[in-house]
């Protein structure tokens, strides 16, 4: 896995409802993309607790050899309240500084992260390699004991 880009404007830091095709642009190409995208749709992805998560559907103007058709964007939460304990408890920078620092040194298997980028006021944004068809686990529904154990395994890499 190689090293993430983050931009070091917190200016640069969209709410979810505000990322668009310019921004996804600078985005993609602070991770090594030349590409412009011409055109996106988002379409929500599970059901985030204290951030807005969405799959992004990407169309370029010109050539984009390399670069995905779809990503997944995690960002801070558009309520104020669920940001607010985000911040208390350091959600936001404590996912930053892991895709930021130790994301590259694990064997764990993971989506590969393009960007990512958090500032001061908790403002967060993690643009991840799209593993469709997977899916999200259901929060509220859980898992399978088989899923269960192919996670502890890889929680496990974490800690090795």
């Amino acid at each position: 896995m190689s090293a993430i880009s983050e931009f070091q404007s917190s200016a640069s830091i969209p709410d979810s409802g505000d990322v668009d095709e310019a921004w996804l642009t600078a985005a993609l190409r602070s991770a090594g993309f030349d590409v412009t995208v011409a055109h996106c749709s988002q379409a929500p992805v599970g059901n985030g607790q204290v951030g807005d998560t969405f799959r992004y559907t990407l169309g370029y103007d010109g050539p984009a050899e390399g670069a995905p058709t779809s990503i997944i964007g995690k960002h801070h939460s558009a309520n104020a309240d669920s940001r607010a304990i985000a911040r208390q408890l350091g959600l936001y920078r404590n996912e930053f500084m892991f895709y930021r620092d130790l994301a590259a040194k694990t064997d764990a298997a993971m989506a590969r992260p393009y960007f990512v980028v958090n500032d001061e006021d908790e403002r967060f944004a993690l643009l991840l390699e799209d593993l469709a068809p997977a899916a999200p686990a259901d929060q509220l529904a859980g898992i399978t004991t088989r899923q269960a154990r192919l996670a502890v395994v890889e929680a496990a890499k974490l800690h090795a």
